[in-house]
């Protein structure tokens, strides 16, 4: 964690101490540090994963300050062209930037047939751009893959394991190539694989996290060190389902409002299964798997000038 050491201990510390006193004094100058650590303001950008995780970053990495801009149904090919407009209403000095981009490129393309290098490439645009236009000067910047979805839902394109994993390694590859990006890989976060599903407990429908499934991609070591976090304890298994603070967008922008899935469901379930999501689970278009894949159903042309609804 970042600190502010220059007024914890004053002018007039003492010389000489006793052991006793000096174990005191040791004591309190650590807790000084820590109560005098600086909030780490952090900037979210991307799809609806980062949409939709409204403000639960600041209850999962104690000591943040997160404003979210993410737009779900977004491509990384929106946020390449986008500028410094992208984020008005939510600041414009951040220390971090989390981005999510790449899934709705990847499901928009042909049989969901985007190769990896591909995906590198409009990722690379996307990141090049919110660095020199939409949040230039943060100290890090941040690119997620996404937690391996809880089951197929849609066309047989689109519906294997290894889809997800091709989209990470395009991902990762973006982030290797950059030395201002880290990576954190998360795919397995949720409890499954390159070639399996995640745990359907961490889930609000299919594709989109619960606060549950948030939890355990924001409480993975490397995003707490990378945001610096305060130190805290987390159990996401026990952890309450639900999503609030879908209006706390801070360009007044949310595609959405309320959470959309059912009671918690016991986490060492299998993924794959059935769920009581409203999204159509039928069709093989890549138009039926965005409704339900980090993205909002929500209409991007007022931002990006596209005319379709993704």
């Amino acid at each position: 964690m970042r600190t502010k050491t220059d007024k914890i201990f004053g002018a007039h510390a003492p010389s000489q101490l006793t052991s006793t006193q000096a174990m005191k004094f040791t004591f309190l100058a650590t807790a000084g540090i820590i109560a005098a650590a600086d909030a780490a303001n952090i900037l979210i950008v991307g799809d609806s994963m980062g949409e939709f995780s409204t403000n639960v970053l600041e209850t999962y990495c104690s000591g943040s300050t997160v404003k979210n801009a993410a737009l779900g149904g977004t491509k990384a090919d929106d946020w390449a062209d986008m500028g410094a407009d992208a984020i008005d209403g939510c600041g414009s000095s951040f220390d971090y930037v989390w981005m999510s981009f790449g899934g709705n490129d990847l499901l928009e393309s042909s049989g969901c047939s985007m190769s990896a290098s591909t995906i590198q490439s409009k990722v690379t645009a996307a990141v090049n751009n919110v660095k020199s236009t939409i949040a230039p000067g943060a100290s890090k910047y941040l690119l997620t893959c996404y937690c391996q979805p809880q089951g197929p839902e849609i066309g047989s394109a689109c519906n294997t394991p290894q889809l997800v994993s091709k989209l990470c390694d395009g991902i990762k590859a973006a982030a290797d190539a950059d030395t201002d990006v880290e990576y954190v890989h998360s795919l397995e976060a949720c409890g499954g694989s390159a070639s399996a599903w995640s745990k359907s407990g961490y889930f609000e429908d299919q594709i989109h996290l619960n606060k549950r499934g948030y939890c355990k991609i924001i409480t993975q070591s490397a995003v707490q060190s990378l945001f610096e976090c305060n130190t805290g304890s987390y159990n996401c298994d026990t952890e309450d389902c639900t999503m609030t603070g879908y209006n706390l967008q801070c360009t007044g922008d949310a595609g959405k409002d309320e959470y959309d899935g059912g009671a918690c469901t016991a986490i060492d379930n299998d993924g794959g299964g059935d769920n009581d999501s409203d999204i159509d689970d039928g069709g093989g278009a890549a138009s039926s798997l965005r409704l339900s894949f980090w993205a909002a159903g929500m209409a991007v042309a007022a931002v990006t000038g596209a005319g379709a609804i993704i």
